[in-house]
Order: structure tokens, then sequence, then C-alpha cells
């Protein structure tokens, strides 16, 4: 048997005239039509809009009567649908009558790629990414950049979501497009809290994506960098260099702020219990006892509660305490 050529196959395919009847029309068949569903549907996304769940149940009872309602209908200019609308602005009840009536849980706008769960997780809304995920949303499902859920939540700094995700199996380590996880963009954008949170479930804080650590994009990002971010940073372990802070360093723009003195006090403190150690091991307890103790009190006035807590853990392991 012989194998068609292009020139068999497009022989066989139907005129342009009789395409119509190949690719049938799903929707409304007469102007009258469209321009009812058309006005239903703007009525409907007036009421997604307003958060208003009963005006909602009356559009769509009218709609499914008439047959002139269609809750995927995409919307201009971003061809989002009326469940990327009610997500944005966290209506759970708006949301589950819509997915009553058949809205597509996985659609996706033409800008950015952002499903529903994407636009849920930016906005903080706990509540609808609960729903959502529920419902069967994609937890890794990324837009054209790259960007998971995880991330979004992340970079706007909504650490009961993060966790959240991270419950139901999201990848820690999943990376966006600009090879960035979700730690690197909690750093960018100075979210501590995000940052406790990711460290406590097992990020890595010296993590490199492009070049940059999560400590250094919290140190370049703002207008004097985000004291607070770097702070949780070094908390859990994140290695720092004075040499990031010379004429050459990575972090030169940072030199004589509130950052550099940060890093500087921690350094100090972590050579003095380098030292009360040694002081230990010399038999010099009561003098490595007084040390322990200054760095002790310095950590708690610092805010770095993990580092105390570990220090007080080796000190009664030493038994000073």
């Amino acid at each position: 048997m012989s194998i068609p050529t292009v020139g068999d196959v497009q022989r066989q395919m139907p005129k342009p005239d009789q395409m119509k009847n190949v690719v049938k029309y799903k929707g409304p068949n007469s102007n009258q039509a469209v321009l009812k569903q058309a006005a239903t549907n703007s009525e409907l996304q007036k009421a997604v809009e307003a958060g208003d769940a009963e005006m909602m149940k009356a559009i769509l009872r009218y709609g499914s009567v008439k047959r002139c309602v269609n809750v995927n209908a995409p919307l201009w200019p971003k061809r989002e649908r009326m469940l990327h609308l009610a997500a944005r602005k966290g209506f759970r009840d708006v949301c589950i009558l819509l997915l009553e009536a058949k809205a597509e849980i996985d659609a996706e706008e033409i800008c950015d790629g952002k499903h529903p769960i994407h636009e849920a997780c930016k906005h903080g809304h706990y509540d609808v990414c609960e729903l959502l995920l529920d419902r069967k949303a994609h937890i890794e499902e990324a837009t054209f950049t790259g960007m998971r859920p995880l991330h979004w939540a992340a970079s706007e700094g909504h650490a009961d979501i993060c966790d959240m995700l991270l419950d139901r199996k999201a990848v820690l380590y999943a990376t966006s497009g600009d090879t960035r996880e979700a730690i690197h963009h909690a750093a960018a954008n100075g979210h501590a809290d995000v940052i406790e949170t990711l460290c406590r479930r097992g990020a890595r804080p010296d993590v490199e994506a492009g070049g940059h650590r999560p400590l250094h994009l919290a140190c370049l990002n703002g207008q004097c960098g985000h004291v607070a971010a770097v702070k949780a940073l070094l908390d859990y372990g994140a290695l720092s260099s004075l040499e990031d802070f010379g004429s050459n360093g990575t972090l030169r723009r940072c030199q004589g702020t509130d950052i550099e003195a940060l890093v500087r006090r921690i350094g100090q403190l972590n050579l003095q219990v380098d030292e009360a150690e040694e002081m230990d091991d010399m038999g010099q307890h009561e003098e490595a006892r007084e040390a322990y103790i200054e760095v002790l009190t310095s950590f708690d006035e610092l805010g770095m509660i993990r580092s105390a807590e570990s220090l007080r853990t080796s000190m009664k392991l030493h038994a000073v305490l």
C-alpha cells in the first residue's frame, strides 16, 4: 500500500465553503441569542465582581432556563474567566456557585498564563485556595514565567498559604523561570515570616539562583534592603561574609547601612560563641558561662529566636546553665 502524498491529503480535505459543516459552532446561533447571552454574562460579571451571591443565583437560574449564560466566557482584555475574578477578590461563596455552574477550574488567561489558583495565592485568600485545591486545582501549575502557586504566595508574603500548600505536597524546591525558589522570592520582597516558614519546612537558606543567594536578594532589594528578612536568614544559618561589603563585593551597595552593621554584629557574636566553647574545653567554666550569657542576651535583644534556642541547648549540653 503506497503512502499518500501531501497533494493527495490536500485533495481529500473539504473545500472552504464546506468547512462550516465539519466544525460545528456550539454557541448561540442567531444575533438575538448572541446579544442576549452577552447581556446576561455582563450582569453576571457585575455580580461576581461585587461578590453578590444572591444576585448570582438569580442570574444563573434565569440563564439556565433561557439557555443564555456562559460562566466560561472569556473576558476582555486578558481572556480570563469569572472564576479568576472571584478568586482574586476572595469571594469563596461566589467561587462555589461558579464551580457548581461548571466553571473551568484550570482556565488560563493569555497575559501571564495565570489560573484561578494563582490569583487566590497571590492575593492571600486562604479559604479560596483551600476550596480550589479541594476541587482538584493543579498545585504545581506554572504560569508563562514558571511561577507556581507557592512562588506567588511567597513573593506576596502569605506565610499561612505557603504552609498550607506545603501541607498539600507542593514542591518546596521547585524553581520559577528565573531559577529562583520560593525562598528567593520571599527574600527579594522582604517577607521575614515567609522565610521563617519555608526554612522551618526545610528550605535551604544558602541556595543559589543566578549567582545570588536569598541573603543577597534581601540586602539588595528595597530602598535600603530588608533588614527583617536578612535577620531571619541569618537566624536560620545563612552564611555571610564581610567581604561581600567590600568595594568589589556583591553587597557593596549596602556599605554603611543597618544591614552591614547587623551582619558585623552577628559575626562578632558567632566568634564569641566559638571563644566560649574553647574556654569551656580548657576548663574555664565560669568565664565560658559569662561569655555564653552575654551572647545569649544579645541574641534575645536582636530577636534571633532560633540562634538563642540553639545556644541554650548547647549550654545545657556543656552543663553551663
